[in-house]
């Protein structure tokens, strides 16, 4: 059984559970019976269902209406839900596993379920069938059971080593969590003064992939590291494979990676202390064991109080709430978390419903910083949280000098070598192969272009979870001999150097670095109407932009620059000194710098 997605299959008869692609149920054209046993939780967006059955508390999303509600108590009373079931329905939402019955999982599979939702707090679900839905409701009634006995709980822990009862995750304990650090951070005041030397600086983030956010933070962390400061990074996901891809640049620069480790919810919470050394509060340790991200959290705080930071710097939403609230916890006396794109809602397979809460109870505290990567990215995620704008710092993305162009002797008999023609365009696209960067939309409007210019070749460098559809969608345009996947590579700029134009399609972007790198080499760019790419760009003079989901205008831009070289490769030098002026490293460097120090004066 694959879980839930665009290309999921299922094979019947097995019992485990795979995790879901998405934060969303995809009911495949099913019926779908929403069980919810959690009257607090939110349902999460459901989509491809012909009709909707919610059977339990709570109240009903507009998006969802008309859908034919029930009590709980209907679905075990004899004869009762068939009557609400016109069709057997053969899928089930069960909201959430912190209350999921057995009684609930056998009677909805005598109605007809197959396949069983699982979702828990953090609106994250998997899949299985009633096997597999059955064994994890009749653990889960286990270990209500031994919460009603909680001497007999502590004795078996005591004797075995790990909790026999683990807390399951809530909503209402997260958001407490997020108000116990707000009303901490609101005792502690503004930030204190630096004392005098380096600063010991800790990034957080999920993991080093090929990413813009990553590539900033590389720059970053190098720069300080030359100038003086101790700066380590903390992973709290992985630096395996391609989420490492930065790993190696940063310990050439002396900077330290630590990769966290899980803390198992079966494990007895660690004593946790602040940087002071005093031990968090027992009122705020009960809510954080049921913290949705309790297993980052803790190692999280622990690792803080191990380092002991002057400055920690969160990098992308998961990070910044989780890293800027253990922050707050432990005394940290300068948080900056860095948004980098539009704000979450606009990503339903990254977004968690707990990060708004999070993100306010940073934003009331003053020794935490906002920053953002564009203007357009600032106003998105002000309005999201009912911030004014002005609370956001924006720091443009910095590029480091890329050195002197390509030699065109040198340039020509590269691109021969690859098998371009003098005539052709190639097209350079560098991004990360998902939903929202759109890869569809090339593949569209290239088929469009060379139907008046087929001399478009595409050169793609980047890897991602949409690399299937992709490539299917190149198949069916007949397109296999215009492009070339190269996939992650060390050095995408050896290849992009041979390139006329580079291209993005994104549904939404921060400050994107692939914009500026390809100016900065002499490579005009035609870009969407994205987040902040127009502000990377001066339009008509170092490329072109156009709105999202239009790949005829895209196409046509391609056209343009195909029949008129001259004219790409003028905008191309408006282009190096356009980033040259504007999108220095040294001025992000600076500017992150200062805000480390804002509001406090160095000693």
């Amino acid at each position: 059984m694959t879980a839930t997605g665009d290309d999921a299959t299922e094979e019947p008869g097995s019992g485990a559970a795979d995790p879901a692609s998405a934060q969303e149920v995809d009911a495949a054209g099913d019926d779908l019976v929403v069980l919810r046993f959690d009257a607090e939780q939110p349902l999460v967006p459901i989509r491809r269902a012909r009709r909707v059955t919610v059977i339990g508390a709570g109240a009903i999303p507009p998006w969802l209406r008309p859908a034919r509600c029930a009590p709980l108590s209907e679905l075990l009373r004899p004869g009762g839900i068939p009557a609400l079931l016109h069709e057997r329905p053969r899928r089930a939402l069960v909201c959430t596993l912190r209350g999921v019955t057995v009684r609930g999982v056998l009677a909805a599979r005598r109605h007809g379920v197959e396949w069983f939702h699982l979702m828990d707090s953090s609106s994250s679900q998997f899949v299985c069938n009633a096997r597999g839905a059955l064994v994890i409701a009749a653990k889960r009634e286990a270990q209500r059971a031994l919460g009603r006995a909680p001497l007999l709980a502590r004795g078996l822990e005591r004797c075995f080593g790990f909790r026999i009862n683990p807390r399951f995750p809530s909503l209402a304990a997260t958001a407490e969590v997020a108000r116990a650090a707000l009303e901490l951070g609101r005792r502690q005041g503004p930030p204190p003064p630096h004392p005098p030397g380096p600063l010991r600086i800790v990034h957080c983030i999920g993991a080093l992939g090929p990413g813009g956010a990553e590539r900033q933070l590389t720059y970053l962390a190098t720069a300080a590291r030359a100038a003086g400061h101790d700066v380590s990074v903390l992973l709290t996901y992985s630096s395996e494979g391609d989420d490492g891809h930065y790993a190696p640049t940063l310990a050439r620069a002396g900077v330290p990676v630590h990769t966290l480790e899980a803390l198992a919810r079966w494990r007895p919470t660690p004593a946790l202390r602040d940087l002071a050394g005093r031990p968090l509060a027992p009122a705020l340790l009960e809510p954080l064991e049921e913290h949705e991200a309790y297993s980052i959290v803790v190692p999280l705080i622990e690792a803080l109080v191990r380092l002991r930071p002057h400055v920690v710097h969160c990098w992308l939403d998961e990070p910044n709430v989780l890293g800027g609230l253990a922050a707050l916890l432990v005394g940290v006396p300068r948080i900056v978390v860095s948004t980098r794109n539009v704000n979450p809602t606009n990503f339903p397979r990254f977004h968690k419903i707990w990060y708004e809460g999070g993100y306010r109870a940073l934003a009331d505290c003053e020794r935490v910083a906002f920053v953002a990567n564009s203007a357009a990215g600032a106003r998105d995620y002000a309005r999201w949280l009912g911030l004014p704008v002005e609370r956001f710092t924006v720091i443009h993305n910095g590029l480091p000098p890329v050195g002197p162009a390509l030699d065109p002797a040198a340039r020509a008999r590269r691109r021969a070598a690859a098998g371009l023609g003098e005539g052709d365009l190639l097209v350079a696209a560098v991004f990360r192969l998902a939903r929202e960067k759109r890869p569809e939309d090339l593949v569209r409007a290239v088929a469009a272009a060379r139907a008046t210019a087929p001399g478009i070749r595409v050169w793609h460098v980047g890897v991602g979870p949409g690399e299937a559809s992709f490539r299917a969608a190149i198949r069916a345009a007949g397109l296999e001999h215009a492009f070339v996947l190269h996939g992650r590579c060390e050095d995408p700029w050896a290849l992009v150097d041979l390139a006329d134009v580079t291209v993005l399609c994104s549904a939404q972007e921060g400050c994107p670095n692939v914009s500026l790198e390809s100016q900065a080499r002499g490579i005009p760019v035609v870009l969407t109407d994205a987040g902040g790419s127009a502000e990377t760009v001066v339009e008509g003079e170092t490329g072109f932009v156009v709105p999202v989901g239009a790949p005829t205008a895209l196409a046509a831009c391609l056209v343009e620059l195909a029949r008129d070289p001259a004219r790409a490769r003028a905008m191309g030098e408006a282009g190096r000194r356009f980033v040259a002026e504007r999108f220095s490293i040294e001025g992000m460097v600076a500017a992150s710098l200062a805000a480390y120090s804002a509001g406090s004066a160095r000693g």
